[in-house]
């Protein structure tokens, strides 16, 4: 039978001494050579700082120079009379723009939609042989239709096509004046030479008819608002 035995003591190995000497030295001198050559580097550097602040301080200053000089043209700079008057005119155009379109939502009530759609659906809605001379808006919402056309048959139909647009919806006509066509003196016909031209004249008769579209009588108040369309057939 063997038996080995440990004769190894730590304590007869050789203990190093970090804070020797020797080793506090070569810090030492490590440390100063790193100082050094952070010194040199920054010695290095120091001009080219020092000619960049000397820029920036010469930009900025020539930026201050300039905003003061465009200070002192901005207030020593008059408005323009020309665009005075052009700024006023347009205000007073802008202000009567609004007047008129406030009387006329007005009279015509909050009821009776856009001018403009009434005119949009004219248009929309033109009808070849018949044509509109005037119309007229009461103050209850009731509108009145003056026209013209070669043929009364187109009448109905005319009708229907306006029934079709929004802004004519909700509105009743009580009754359909038509009769035979007179034509304008300043427009249609020219005037008599001699009386019988002028008896000759009266016996022909216009080659259209007149017609009315009488509105249903919600007010008792006259039209206050009204367009005419006078032309010729479309």
């Amino acid at each position: 039978m063997s038996q080995q035995i440990n004769l190894f003591d730590p304590a007869l190995q050789k203990q190093r001494d970090w804070l020797s000497l020797a080793n506090v030295a070569t810090a030492g001198v490590l440390l100063l050579l790193a100082v050094v050559a952070l010194g040199a580097l920054t010695r290095h550097e120091v001009p080219t700082l020092t000619a960049q602040t000397a820029t920036n301080d010469a930009q900025l200053k020539a930026v201050r120079e300039q905003l003061t000089v465009l200070g002192q043209q901005v207030a020593g700079r008059k408005p323009d009379p020309r665009l005075e008057q052009e700024l006023g005119a347009a205000r007073l155009l802008l202000g009567a723009r609004g007047t008129v379109l406030t009387t006329l939502q007005q009279r015509l009530g909050p009821d009776a939609g856009s001018y403009a759609e009434y005119l949009r659906g004219f248009s929309r809605q033109s009808l070849a042989g018949l044509w509109l001379t005037e119309f007229s808006f009461a103050a209850g919402g009731g509108m009145e239709i003056r026209g013209r056309t070669v043929d009364p048959a187109l009448l109905p139909e005319y009708i229907r096509q306006l029934g079709r647009e929004r802004a004519f919806q909700g509105h009743t006509f009580a009754a359909l004046q038509l009769g035979a066509g007179k034509p304008d003196s300043a427009v249609d016909a020219p005037p008599p030479a001699t009386a019988a031209t002028a008896v000759a004249m009266a016996a022909t008769k216009a080659p259209f008819h007149d017609f009315m579209l009488i509105p249903t009588k919600t007010a008792t108040a006259p039209p206050t608002s009204s367009q005419s369309t006078t032309g010729g057939p479309r």
